[in-house]
Protein backbone atom coordinates (compact mmCIF):
# COMPACT_ATOMS: atom_id res chain seq x y z
CA UNK A 1 0.00 0.00 0.00
CA UNK A 2 1.59 3.47 -0.96
CA UNK A 3 0.73 6.32 0.94
CA UNK A 4 2.90 9.36 -0.89
CA UNK A 5 5.95 9.27 1.62
CA UNK A 6 8.50 6.85 0.90
CA UNK A 7 10.48 9.24 -0.60
CA UNK A 8 11.27 10.61 2.97
CA UNK A 9 12.56 7.28 4.00
CA UNK A 10 15.53 8.07 1.50
CA UNK A 11 16.71 11.16 3.26
CA UNK A 12 19.72 10.91 5.41
CA UNK A 13 20.94 12.22 8.54
CA UNK A 14 21.16 16.18 8.22
CA UNK A 15 22.90 18.61 11.05
CA UNK A 16 20.51 21.69 11.71
CA UNK A 17 22.93 24.60 10.93
CA UNK A 18 21.46 27.17 13.92
CA UNK A 19 22.93 30.25 12.22
CA UNK A 20 22.00 29.87 8.69
CA UNK A 21 18.49 28.91 10.05
CA UNK A 22 18.32 32.14 11.95
CA UNK A 23 19.58 34.67 9.10
CA UNK A 24 16.77 33.20 7.12
CA UNK A 25 14.04 33.89 9.84
CA UNK A 26 15.03 36.87 10.91
CA UNK A 27 14.87 37.91 7.23
CA UNK A 28 11.34 36.43 7.04
CA UNK A 29 8.51 38.71 6.07
CA UNK A 30 5.03 37.95 7.28
CA UNK A 31 3.20 40.07 5.54
CA UNK A 32 4.95 39.65 1.36
CA UNK A 33 5.59 36.13 2.67
CA UNK A 34 8.98 35.92 1.60
CA UNK A 35 12.75 36.70 2.83
CA UNK A 36 14.13 40.17 2.40
CA UNK A 37 17.63 39.94 0.42
CA UNK A 38 19.73 42.94 -0.84
CA UNK A 39 18.17 42.42 -4.78
CA UNK A 40 14.60 41.31 -3.60
CA UNK A 41 12.18 39.46 -1.90
CA UNK A 42 12.50 34.87 -2.74
CA UNK A 43 9.65 33.12 -1.38
CA UNK A 44 8.96 29.35 -0.88
CA UNK A 45 6.89 27.82 -3.51
CA UNK A 46 5.42 24.45 -3.98
CA UNK A 47 7.29 23.39 -6.34
CA UNK A 48 10.02 23.86 -3.83
CA UNK A 49 8.19 20.90 -1.60
CA UNK A 50 7.56 18.82 -4.19
CA UNK A 51 11.30 18.82 -5.02
CA UNK A 52 13.13 18.90 -2.22
CA UNK A 53 10.92 16.78 0.27
CA UNK A 54 8.97 14.27 -2.27
CA UNK A 55 5.53 14.55 -1.12
CA UNK A 56 2.69 15.57 -2.77
CA UNK A 57 1.42 19.40 -3.13
CA UNK A 58 -2.00 19.04 -5.00
CA UNK A 59 -5.50 17.82 -4.02
CA UNK A 60 -7.34 18.33 -0.71
CA UNK A 61 -6.07 20.76 1.67
CA UNK A 62 -5.09 19.07 5.33
CA UNK A 63 -7.04 21.63 7.51
CA UNK A 64 -7.15 20.75 11.50
CA UNK A 65 -10.39 22.95 12.47
CA UNK A 66 -10.71 23.56 15.84
CA UNK A 67 -14.07 22.68 16.18
CA UNK A 68 -14.37 19.29 14.70
CA UNK A 69 -15.66 16.77 16.97
CA UNK A 70 -13.54 14.13 19.03
CA UNK A 71 -13.29 10.68 17.13
CA UNK A 72 -13.00 7.09 18.58
CA UNK A 73 -9.51 6.76 16.10
CA UNK A 74 -8.11 9.49 18.45
CA UNK A 75 -9.14 7.65 21.49
CA UNK A 76 -7.95 4.47 19.61
CA UNK A 77 -4.02 6.32 19.79
CA UNK A 78 -4.27 7.79 22.91
CA UNK A 79 -5.39 11.25 22.74
CA UNK A 80 -8.11 13.07 24.82
CA UNK A 81 -10.93 15.32 24.20
CA UNK A 82 -9.15 18.01 26.65
CA UNK A 83 -5.49 18.12 24.96
CA UNK A 84 -5.93 16.27 21.47
CA UNK A 85 -2.20 15.24 21.44
CA UNK A 86 0.21 12.40 21.17
CA UNK A 87 3.29 11.92 23.12
CA UNK A 88 6.19 10.24 20.39
CA UNK A 89 7.16 8.21 23.50
CA UNK A 90 4.06 6.17 23.52
CA UNK A 91 4.02 6.16 19.65
CA UNK A 92 7.80 4.98 19.48
CA UNK A 93 6.52 2.19 22.29
CA UNK A 94 3.40 1.19 20.01
CA UNK A 95 6.05 1.23 16.93
CA UNK A 96 7.90 -1.68 19.14
CA UNK A 97 5.39 -3.65 20.15
CA UNK A 98 3.70 -3.79 16.51
CA UNK A 99 7.10 -5.80 15.54
CA UNK A 100 7.50 -4.33 11.90
CA UNK A 101 4.33 -5.57 11.12
CA UNK A 102 3.12 -3.93 8.48
CA UNK A 103 -0.82 -3.79 8.57
CA UNK A 104 -2.90 0.01 9.10
CA UNK A 105 -2.22 0.07 12.51
CA UNK A 106 1.37 0.62 11.65
CA UNK A 107 1.12 2.83 9.02
CA UNK A 108 -0.84 5.32 11.20
CA UNK A 109 1.73 4.75 13.71
CA UNK A 110 4.57 5.05 11.58
CA UNK A 111 2.57 8.48 9.71
CA UNK A 112 2.20 10.15 13.27
CA UNK A 113 5.45 9.01 14.00
CA UNK A 114 7.02 11.03 11.16
CA UNK A 115 4.61 14.07 11.35
CA UNK A 116 5.86 14.63 15.23
CA UNK A 117 9.89 14.35 14.95
CA UNK A 118 10.07 15.63 10.72
CA UNK A 119 7.44 17.32 9.05
CA UNK A 120 5.13 18.65 12.37
CA UNK A 121 7.61 18.71 14.91
CA UNK A 122 6.88 21.24 17.99
CA UNK A 123 8.06 22.07 21.42
CA UNK A 124 6.58 19.33 23.61
CA UNK A 125 7.60 16.06 21.98
CA UNK A 126 3.89 15.35 20.94
CA UNK A 127 2.07 15.24 17.44
CA UNK A 128 -1.70 16.49 16.86
CA UNK A 129 -4.29 13.56 16.89
CA UNK A 130 -6.26 15.11 14.38
CA UNK A 131 -4.36 14.06 11.39
CA UNK A 132 -5.57 10.81 12.33
CA UNK A 133 -8.94 12.44 10.71
CA UNK A 134 -7.36 11.90 7.49
CA UNK A 135 -5.93 8.60 8.03
CA UNK A 136 -9.12 6.36 8.40
CA UNK A 137 -9.35 5.47 5.17
CA UNK A 138 -5.67 5.35 4.40
CA UNK A 139 -6.38 5.18 0.28
CA UNK A 140 -6.85 8.82 0.22
CA UNK A 141 -3.74 9.64 2.19
CA UNK A 142 -2.16 9.91 -1.41
CA UNK A 143 -4.70 11.89 -2.60
CA UNK A 144 -3.80 14.92 -0.08
CA UNK A 145 -1.70 18.38 0.02
CA UNK A 146 0.31 17.09 2.73
CA UNK A 147 3.43 19.20 0.77
CA UNK A 148 1.15 22.36 1.31
CA UNK A 149 0.28 21.67 4.94
CA UNK A 150 3.92 20.97 5.61
CA UNK A 151 4.68 24.91 3.90
CA UNK A 152 1.76 26.32 6.25
CA UNK A 153 2.79 25.28 9.01
CA UNK A 154 6.74 26.73 8.53
CA UNK A 155 5.43 29.74 7.54
CA UNK A 156 2.97 29.59 10.69
CA UNK A 157 6.31 29.36 12.57
CA UNK A 158 8.30 31.69 11.10
CA UNK A 159 5.57 34.23 11.61
CA UNK A 160 5.60 33.61 15.33
CA UNK A 161 8.87 34.00 15.90
CA UNK A 162 9.18 37.36 13.79
CA UNK A 163 6.26 38.60 15.96
CA UNK A 164 7.54 37.36 19.27
CA UNK A 165 11.18 38.15 20.01
CA UNK A 166 10.97 35.95 23.26
CA UNK A 167 10.05 32.82 21.40
CA UNK A 168 12.90 30.65 21.78
CA UNK A 169 11.96 27.47 19.85
CA UNK A 170 11.09 26.71 16.51
CA UNK A 171 9.07 24.09 15.60
CA UNK A 172 7.70 23.10 11.92
CA UNK A 173 9.71 20.60 9.25
CA UNK A 174 13.24 22.92 9.19
CA UNK A 175 15.32 20.34 7.53
CA UNK A 176 12.79 22.02 3.93
CA UNK A 177 14.09 24.99 5.21
CA UNK A 178 17.65 24.37 5.23
CA UNK A 179 17.55 22.67 2.34
CA UNK A 180 15.55 24.98 0.54
CA UNK A 181 18.70 27.76 1.31
CA UNK A 182 21.42 25.23 -0.18
CA UNK A 183 18.93 24.89 -3.17
CA UNK A 184 18.22 28.71 -3.83
CA UNK A 185 21.28 30.78 -2.37
CA UNK A 186 25.00 29.92 -2.69
CA UNK A 187 26.05 30.22 0.87
CA UNK A 188 27.49 27.50 2.79
CA UNK A 189 26.73 24.88 0.86
CA UNK A 190 27.78 21.75 1.81
CA UNK A 191 29.62 19.69 -0.54
CA UNK A 192 27.91 17.49 -3.17
CA UNK A 193 28.53 13.81 -2.23
CA UNK A 194 29.25 11.06 -5.15
CA UNK A 195 26.74 9.43 -5.10
CA UNK A 196 23.40 9.86 -3.71
CA UNK A 197 19.44 9.23 -4.56
CA UNK A 198 18.30 11.33 -7.76
CA UNK A 199 15.07 12.28 -5.81
CA UNK A 200 14.01 14.10 -3.62
CA UNK A 201 16.81 16.46 -3.75
CA UNK A 202 17.36 16.58 0.28
CA UNK A 203 19.16 13.90 -0.51
CA UNK A 204 22.04 15.70 -2.45
CA UNK A 205 23.23 17.71 0.49
CA UNK A 206 25.47 16.86 3.14
CA UNK A 207 25.93 18.66 6.59
CA UNK A 208 27.44 22.12 6.21
CA UNK A 209 30.54 23.53 8.12
CA UNK A 210 30.09 25.52 11.56
CA UNK A 211 29.90 29.39 10.80
CA UNK A 212 29.36 32.19 13.42
CA UNK A 213 26.74 33.99 13.10
CA UNK A 214 28.34 37.58 11.83
CA UNK A 215 29.47 35.69 8.97
CA UNK A 216 26.10 34.62 7.95
CA UNK A 217 24.90 38.34 7.92
CA UNK A 218 27.64 39.70 6.02
CA UNK A 219 27.60 36.96 3.03
CA UNK A 220 23.74 37.67 3.02
CA UNK A 221 24.51 41.74 3.17
CA UNK A 222 26.91 41.18 0.16
CA UNK A 223 24.95 38.35 -1.77
CA UNK A 224 24.97 39.18 -5.79
CA UNK A 225 22.88 37.92 -8.51
CA UNK A 226 24.97 34.66 -9.16
CA UNK A 227 24.67 33.27 -6.08
CA UNK A 228 20.93 33.38 -6.50
CA UNK A 229 18.50 30.94 -8.06
CA UNK A 230 15.19 32.51 -7.98
CA UNK A 231 13.10 29.70 -9.17
CA UNK A 232 13.84 26.07 -9.02
CA UNK A 233 13.35 24.30 -12.45
CA UNK A 234 12.40 20.28 -12.64
CA UNK A 235 14.87 18.20 -14.56
CA UNK A 236 13.28 16.00 -17.31
CA UNK A 237 13.59 12.77 -14.98
CA UNK A 238 11.62 14.80 -12.14
CA UNK A 239 8.83 15.93 -14.49
CA UNK A 240 8.03 12.37 -14.86
CA UNK A 241 7.82 12.01 -11.34
CA UNK A 242 3.87 11.64 -10.33
CA UNK A 243 3.86 14.71 -7.98
CA UNK A 244 5.97 17.03 -10.11
CA UNK A 245 3.78 16.31 -13.38
CA UNK A 246 0.85 17.06 -11.42
CA UNK A 247 1.94 20.16 -9.80
CA UNK A 248 2.61 21.02 -13.40
CA UNK A 249 0.08 20.04 -15.28
CA UNK A 250 -2.44 22.01 -12.81
CA UNK A 251 -0.15 25.36 -13.56
CA UNK A 252 -0.67 24.67 -16.90
CA UNK A 253 -4.23 24.26 -16.48
CA UNK A 254 -4.32 27.20 -14.14
CA UNK A 255 -3.74 30.00 -17.78
CA UNK A 256 -6.35 30.92 -20.02
CA UNK A 257 -5.43 32.33 -23.31
CA UNK A 258 -8.04 34.71 -24.74
CA UNK A 259 -9.38 34.67 -28.06
CA UNK A 260 -8.95 38.38 -29.57
CA UNK A 261 -11.82 40.92 -30.55
CA UNK A 262 -11.76 44.86 -30.35
CA UNK A 263 -12.27 44.40 -26.01
CA UNK A 264 -11.91 41.23 -25.02
CA UNK A 265 -10.36 40.34 -21.84
CA UNK A 266 -6.91 38.65 -20.81
CA UNK A 267 -8.01 36.53 -17.58
CA UNK A 268 -5.26 35.44 -16.02
CA UNK A 269 -5.36 32.11 -13.28
CA UNK A 270 -3.43 32.67 -10.49
CA UNK A 271 -2.50 29.09 -8.76
CA UNK A 272 -1.08 30.19 -4.60
CA UNK A 273 -0.27 28.03 -1.67
CA UNK A 274 -4.14 27.83 -0.64
CA UNK A 275 -5.93 27.65 -3.88
CA UNK A 276 -6.67 29.03 -7.47
CA UNK A 277 -8.50 32.43 -8.20
CA UNK A 278 -9.34 34.26 -10.70
CA UNK A 279 -6.93 37.31 -11.44
CA UNK A 280 -7.53 41.21 -11.95
CA UNK A 281 -9.19 41.81 -15.70
CA UNK A 282 -8.49 44.48 -17.53
CA UNK A 283 -9.78 44.87 -21.60
CA UNK A 284 -6.96 44.06 -23.62
CA UNK A 285 -6.88 47.23 -25.56
CA UNK A 286 -6.41 48.96 -22.38
CA UNK A 287 -3.33 46.31 -22.01
CA UNK A 288 -1.74 47.43 -24.82
CA UNK A 289 -1.34 50.71 -24.15
CA UNK A 290 -1.50 52.03 -27.93
CA UNK A 291 -2.40 55.27 -27.39
CA UNK A 292 -0.39 56.26 -24.37
CA UNK A 293 1.69 58.87 -24.62
CA UNK A 294 4.42 59.89 -22.06
CA UNK A 295 6.23 63.32 -22.43
CA UNK A 296 9.30 63.64 -20.24
CA UNK A 297 9.84 67.19 -20.48
CA UNK A 298 6.26 67.90 -19.11
CA UNK A 299 6.83 64.92 -16.85
CA UNK A 300 3.53 64.15 -17.93
CA UNK A 301 0.95 61.08 -18.84
CA UNK A 302 -1.55 61.13 -21.52
CA UNK A 303 -4.00 58.67 -22.46
CA UNK A 304 -6.39 58.79 -25.62
CA UNK A 305 -8.73 56.25 -26.36
CA UNK A 306 -10.53 56.04 -29.86
CA UNK A 307 -13.46 54.29 -28.30
CA UNK A 308 -15.03 54.98 -25.36
CA UNK A 309 -14.71 51.93 -23.02
CA UNK A 310 -17.11 50.91 -20.21
CA UNK A 311 -15.24 49.55 -17.20
CA UNK A 312 -16.94 48.01 -13.80
CA UNK A 313 -16.56 50.22 -10.91
CA UNK A 314 -13.91 48.48 -9.35
CA UNK A 315 -11.85 48.02 -12.57
CA UNK A 316 -11.97 51.49 -13.14
CA UNK A 317 -10.75 52.67 -10.08
CA UNK A 318 -7.83 49.85 -9.87
CA UNK A 319 -6.75 51.39 -13.38
CA UNK A 320 -6.94 54.89 -12.63
CA UNK A 321 -4.74 53.89 -9.66
CA UNK A 322 -2.10 52.16 -11.90
CA UNK A 323 -2.37 55.35 -14.23
CA UNK A 324 -1.29 57.53 -10.81
CA UNK A 325 1.97 55.11 -10.13
CA UNK A 326 2.85 55.35 -13.58
CA UNK A 327 2.54 59.08 -13.71
CA UNK A 328 4.91 59.52 -10.28
CA UNK A 329 7.26 56.75 -12.10
CA UNK A 330 7.56 59.03 -15.48
CA UNK A 331 8.02 61.83 -13.09
CA UNK A 332 10.79 60.16 -11.00
CA UNK A 333 12.53 59.33 -14.20
CA UNK A 334 12.43 62.61 -15.66
CA UNK A 335 14.07 63.69 -11.98
CA UNK A 336 16.76 61.09 -11.96
CA UNK A 337 17.31 61.74 -15.57
CA UNK A 338 18.54 65.37 -16.48
CA UNK A 339 20.07 64.12 -19.77
CA UNK A 340 17.72 62.97 -21.06
CA UNK A 341 16.69 66.01 -22.80
CA UNK A 342 19.76 66.01 -25.06
CA UNK A 343 18.08 62.90 -26.86
CA UNK A 344 14.81 64.64 -28.59
CA UNK A 345 15.61 63.66 -32.46
CA UNK A 346 14.75 59.95 -33.17
CA UNK A 347 18.66 59.36 -34.35
CA UNK A 348 19.94 60.06 -30.87
CA UNK A 349 18.36 56.58 -29.32
CA UNK A 350 21.01 54.23 -29.84
CA UNK A 351 23.22 57.43 -28.19
CA UNK A 352 20.21 57.41 -25.32
CA UNK A 353 20.08 53.11 -24.87
CA UNK A 354 24.30 53.56 -24.30
CA UNK A 355 24.22 56.20 -21.71
CA UNK A 356 21.47 54.73 -19.80
CA UNK A 357 23.17 50.93 -19.96
CA UNK A 358 26.96 52.77 -18.74
CA UNK A 359 24.78 54.66 -15.69
CA UNK A 360 23.47 51.26 -15.07
CA UNK A 361 26.94 49.63 -14.97
CA UNK A 362 28.53 52.79 -13.13
CA UNK A 363 25.65 52.43 -10.15
CA UNK A 364 26.19 48.27 -9.92
CA UNK A 365 30.07 48.97 -10.03
CA UNK A 366 29.26 52.02 -7.07
CA UNK A 367 27.25 49.23 -5.25
CA UNK A 368 29.75 46.74 -5.85
CA UNK A 369 32.69 49.05 -4.19
CA UNK A 370 30.20 49.65 -1.17
CA UNK A 371 29.57 45.87 -0.70
CA UNK A 372 33.27 45.87 -0.50
CA UNK A 373 34.04 48.57 1.67
CA UNK A 374 31.61 47.51 3.93
CA UNK A 375 32.78 43.93 4.08
CA UNK A 376 36.64 45.38 4.15
CA UNK A 377 35.01 47.37 7.46
CA UNK A 378 33.53 44.40 9.17
CA UNK A 379 36.06 42.16 8.93
CA UNK A 380 38.70 44.34 10.06
CA UNK A 381 36.87 44.81 13.56
CA UNK A 382 36.57 41.66 13.33
CA UNK A 383 40.19 40.73 13.57
CA UNK A 384 40.47 43.69 15.86
CA UNK A 385 38.38 41.38 18.03
CA UNK A 386 39.87 38.34 17.44
CA UNK A 387 43.09 39.08 18.04
CA UNK A 388 41.83 41.45 21.58
CA UNK A 389 40.08 37.55 22.56
CA UNK A 390 43.40 36.08 21.65
CA UNK A 391 45.67 38.08 23.57
CA UNK A 392 43.39 37.68 26.44
CA UNK A 393 42.97 34.43 26.32
CA UNK A 394 46.72 33.68 26.31
CA UNK A 395 46.62 36.35 29.45
CA UNK A 396 44.61 34.28 31.42
CA UNK A 397 46.58 31.13 30.66
CA UNK A 398 50.00 32.48 31.45
CA UNK A 399 48.67 33.72 34.86
CA UNK A 400 46.74 30.13 34.97
CA UNK A 401 50.49 28.75 34.24
CA UNK A 402 52.29 30.68 36.67
CA UNK A 403 49.65 29.93 39.43
CA UNK A 404 50.20 26.33 38.64
CA UNK A 405 53.76 26.65 38.54
CA UNK A 406 53.78 28.06 42.27
CA UNK A 407 51.46 25.63 43.64
CA UNK A 408 53.73 22.97 42.28
CA UNK A 409 57.01 24.47 43.64
CA UNK A 410 55.31 24.67 46.99
CA UNK A 411 54.20 20.95 46.69
CA UNK A 412 58.11 20.25 45.89
CA UNK A 413 59.76 21.98 48.63
CA UNK A 414 57.28 20.30 51.05
CA UNK A 415 57.89 16.77 49.62
CA UNK A 416 62.00 17.42 50.12
CA UNK A 417 61.49 18.54 53.43
CA UNK A 418 59.78 15.23 53.85
CA UNK A 419 62.66 13.61 52.47
CA UNK A 420 65.00 15.21 54.82
CA UNK A 421 62.89 14.42 57.94
CA UNK A 422 62.56 10.29 57.00
CA UNK A 423 66.84 11.15 55.91
CA UNK A 424 67.51 12.41 59.74
CA UNK A 425 64.92 9.07 61.15
CA UNK A 426 66.43 6.75 59.56
CA UNK A 427 70.04 8.11 60.29
CA UNK A 428 69.18 8.31 63.93
CA UNK A 429 67.26 4.44 63.18
CA UNK A 430 70.62 3.49 62.23
CA UNK A 431 73.37 5.11 65.05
Amino acid sequence: MRVGFGSLLLVPDQTLNKNLLAELMDRWNCERRGFELPLGLIEITMIDVALILGIGVTGESVVLEEDVPFSDIEKFYGSSVEKRTISMTSLEKRLKSLDLRVNEDFIRTFLLFTFGTFLFPNAFGTVDSRFLLYMKDLDKIPLLAWGRAVLQDLIKWMDRRKKDDTEKYMGSCLILLQVWSYEHIDIARPMVPESYAPFPRACRWQNSSYRLRQWFTTKFDGLNREQIIWELEPTPEEKKIDIIFQLLDLENDAIEVPSPSKHSSTSVIVVDDDNLRDGFTIPEDILECRDLEVDLTKQSVAVVEDDEVNLPGNTQEKLEEQILVLQQDVKALGRDNILLSQFDEVGDEDNLRALRRLEEQNSELRNEVNHLRSENAILQNQLSSLNAHVGSELQKEVNHLRTENQILKNQLSSINGLADRLERRFCTMMI
